[in-house]
């Protein structure tokens, strides 16, 4: 599309005579005129270039050098955007499960960008296969849980082009196994409790209630401990554990015998 606005020469009634070609010269119909202020617009164009030639009413009557004076021609060069092109790319994880702080962030090129703002865009997310609009216009799109995402962007010149589906997936939750064994005797302290983190993201910071930072912790006795887990996006898991021990041995119905006599072995315990 081209546009141009005619003013100067000697008019009638406000109106040019307007001719268009193509660069081989071949006439062209795509195009119109208006007025106030006259503008001649030559539209469904491809790149390339195309040769104006606009008279005013004075030209047929103007002979030798004045005609050029009563007459614009010009080469007009017409240039196509590069094509419109977004995709979607996470620029922050969803930390944990059921948590709604992911990112996304619209990457565009192509078309003609808008002043001050580049494009227009429209963020959707699926419910129930159906798309539907979200209160976000910005390039990022903030505060969003797991789920299936598109965008649509919007040119200076109106055209539009939306995205392949953007699946933002969430972590598995933090979970935490742990298991203890057997004191060997009553009030021994060769018991041991270990955990096994599933779910989250790696890598994972350990710490017991007695100050261990392993996933195992030994030389303990008997009573209850305490495991904190946090992952790689600040989630946390906590879980308890009992380190027992066999009862006591216990000398019950307690039955003494004396000796008969001095000297008598006939006592018993």
């Amino acid at each position: 599309r081209a546009e141009i606005v005619v003013k100067g020469g000697t008019t009638i009634d406000g109106n040019y005579k307007v001719e268009w070609a193509d660069i081989n010269g071949n006439s062209l119909t795509n195009f119109k005129n208006t007025s106030n202020p006259f503008t001649t617009i030559l539209y469904n164009a491809i790149d390339g270039k195309y040769i104006v030639k606009i008279t005013d009413d004075n030209q047929p009557l103007a002979k030798g050098e004045n005609v050029a004076s009563c007459m614009v021609l010009d080469t007009i060069t017409i240039i196509q955007p590069e094509e419109l092109v977004v995709k979607i790319e996470k620029l922050q994880y969803i930390s944990c499960k059921g948590d709604s702080d992911g990112k996304l962030c619209a990457k565009a090129s192509g078309g003609i960008i808008i002043p001050d703002k580049k494009y227009i865009y429209e963020w959707y997310k699926e419910d129930n296969g159906r798309f539907n609009a979200l209160n976000q216009q910005d390039s990022i799109l903030v505060d969003v849980g797991t789920g299936r995402y598109r965008v649509k962007i919007t040119d200076h010149n109106n055209i539009s082009k939306e995205s392949e589906t953007y699946l933002l997936s969430e972590p598995e939750p933090l979970s935490l196994e742990v298991m203890a064994t057997e004191l060997n005797c009553n009030l021994g302290d060769n018991g041991t409790a270990s955990v096994e983190v599933t779910g989250g993201t790696a890598p994972y910071s350990i710490e017991w209630s007695n100050g261990g930072l392993e996933s195992k912790i030994m030389n303990l006795s008997e009573g209850r401990y305490f495991v904190s887990v946090t992952d790689a996006n600040g989630c946390h898991a906590q879980a308890k554990v009992d380190v027992v021990g066999p009862n006591p041995i216990i000398i019950t119905n307690e039955n003494n015998k004396n000796p008969t006599c001095l000297g008598s072995k006939d006592g018993c315990i």
